[in-house]
């Protein structure tokens, strides 16, 4: 064209480039310029077995798995000495609470709920449970429906690593990029036409296709337009000048064809060529969005776990002062002094707060009806609890002693506070002497302070104190041996067998 002048101009899909500016005079660009590289996109669901864990990420699980225990050791906790439901031995007591939280994740949990507290807790719960449960149906609906389409090829220094061939279009100066890019001979593929092209993607490189290609942008929305859902364009990308029409150098046309060429782009013709040869079918998802899923974390969640925390924590607060004040209010110790050996008179509390109510014992000796009063403490401020509902096998695991001793901890402190401003009591000191490790034993210890309490409730005038200092027999001798210690030692003014 240039050394034989048999031609005036070269119009078609001709590449601006400099080498090619020496010898030739172009136009301006009428189409949007660069070469990219155009790589499969596969469809990333994953298909295994453990699909339903990716929804959420381990800290959430762990996180959730907290909260399931905690709610329903806090359920136990407001309702174990009033519900039925929530009654009976200590593994029966923790399979119920456990059961009743992670019920709630399908919201069939049938045991009832007593108390206000409970309820306002369970309320919370369960709408964290709903919007959690909601969000993880939603999150694994989108990884097993919707594609999550990406791309095979990311770097095109990993074609160089692994081996793979790469194409480019016969003719084209791609081939030029490619060779600057280090890429051998043996590597690069060349093609023709689209339907080429696709074949050798179809391929593979290893079976002689291609893992990859360098394109021009114009090419490239060909070839989006024909296969869609199948390509997508990765970086690099390399900035080129476009297409344009070429003259002889020095020709009088380039000025004039290139003020034609900005009419054109500038208006709504250019938009109208493009939407007709470069339009997608209507089925077509946008390949230039990919698709990825990333799993929900307790970042997303926080909020709604402070909320169902901090109600948990506040119920358990405010039941513990309703349970220390009340049981405070009603000790017959309150206004006496306590002695070193007194510490064993708390122990009927935590038989009390452990109470296996509404239950028949091992023998069905005790068949007490069940409390059915939904709150802890009447308006009268006395123990609504009867003797006979404490079942002396409550406390039997570690954790249900170490509960015990912290409520024992809690009302000698108490105690000592209500009874500081009353000093005009008189203490008369009885020594109680009763097999402790026996059922019947704990029993009649509950049994004498209940009445004591219910007495001192209703004669309030009474400056005469009973101070019970009680002594474990375990057998005969053990009787006989507390009686002596008490008589020797103590002298208390009545002593009980």
């Amino acid at each position: 064209f240039n050394y034989e002048q048999t031609y005036d101009a070269v119009v078609g899909d001709t590449t601006i480039v400099a080498n090619r500016s020496q010898y030739v005079d172009f136009t301006l660009p009428y189409t949007e310029s660069g070469v990219s590289m155009i790589v499969p996109i596969r469809d990333n669901r994953r298909k295994n077995a453990w699909v339903f864990l990716k929804p959420l990420t381990w800290d959430l699980w762990v996180a959730s798995a907290c909260f399931f225990f905690f709610i329903g050791f806090v359920v136990w906790v407001l309702e174990h000495r009033i519900n039925e439901d929530f009654m009976g031995p200590p593994s029966y007591q923790a399979g119920t609470s456990f059961w009743f939280s992670f019920s709630t994740v399908v919201f069939a949990h049938r045991e009832r709920v007593v108390s206000n507290l409970a309820r306002f807790v369970v309320i919370i719960w369960c709408f964290v449970v709903l919007i959690l449960t909601q969000s993880y149906t939603a999150s694994l609906t989108s990884l097993l429906t919707v594609q999550q389409l990406q791309p095979t090829v990311t770097d095109i220094q990993e074609l160089l690593k692994k081996g793979e061939k790469v194409g480019f279009k016969k003719g084209s100066f791609v081939e030029g990029i490619l060779k600057g890019l280090t890429f051998p001979e043996s590597q690069l593929i060349e093609y023709e036409t689209l339907e080429e092209l696709h074949d050798l993607f179809t391929k593979g490189s290893a079976n002689g296709g291609i893992s990859a290609t360098l394109d021009e942008i114009p090419y490239m929305k060909l070839l989006f337009a024909k296969y869609c859902n199948q390509y997508t364009a990765v970086e690099p990308k390399f900035r080129t000048d476009g297409f344009g029409f070429v003259f002889p150098r020095g020709s009088p046309l380039v000025a004039d064809v290139s003020r034609a060429i900005l009419n054109v782009t500038q208006g709504e013709k250019m938009n109208q060529i493009e939407q007709a040869w470069f339009k997608k079918e209507s089925s077509c998802f946008d390949t230039n969005t990919l698709v990825s899923h990333n799993s929900l974390g307790v970042e997303s969640f926080w909020g709604l776990f402070l909320i169902a925390g901090v109600t948990s924590i506040s119920a358990l607060i405010i039941f513990a002062a309703m349970f220390f004040i009340g049981v405070a209010g009603d000790s017959p110790n309150t206004n006496c002094p306590q002695s070193p050996s007194s510490y064993s008179n708390q122990t009927e509390l935590g038989f009390v707060f452990l109470a296996d109510q509404g239950r028949a014992t091992e023998n069905g000796d005790l068949t007490p009806s069940a409390a059915t009063s939904p709150e802890i403490f009447p308006s009268s401020g006395r123990h609504s609890i009867e003797l006979t509902n404490t079942k002396a096998t409550a406390v039997t695991s570690p954790l249900l002693h170490f509960f015990c001793l912290v409520i024992i901890s809690c009302r000698i402190l108490l105690m000592h506070v209500v009874a500081a401003p009353n000093s005009s009591s008189i203490p008369v000191n009885v020594g109680v002497v009763l097999d402790l490790d026996s059922k019947f034993g704990k029993i009649g210890l509950s049994c004498i302070n209940m009445a004591l309490s219910d007495f001192y409730a209703t004669h309030a005038s009474y400056r005469t104190r009973l101070v019970l200092n009680p002594r474990d027999s375990k057998d005969v001798v053990g009787a006989a041996a507390a009686g002596t210690c008490f008589l020797f030692h103590l002298s208390p003014q009545l002593l009980s067998f």
